[in-house]
């Protein structure tokens, strides 16, 4: 039996969110965009679920959490 392809979810943390989803889409994930209070990264990706750097399956639903005011 195969196992499911899998890769690193990209580092996309302080990236405006047009270039953050790409990125975690070419890497071969899906996004789903949330959004997060707080005085960091206004307008940019903030957070990443699965986090940055983590393993998962290709084809995965990765949060991007993007800072709002």
């Amino acid at each position: 039996m195969m196992s499911a392809a899998r890769a690193r979810v990209p580092d996309a943390r302080g990236w405006p969110i047009d270039a953050g989803k790409a990125a975690v889409e070419k890497a071969g994930f899906t996004v789903k965009v949330g959004y997060r209070k707080g005085p960091d990264w206004i307008g940019k990706v903030a957070a990443l679920s699965p986090p940055a750097g983590a393993s998962a399956c290709i084809g995965t639903e990765v949060e991007m959490s993007i800072g709002v005011k």
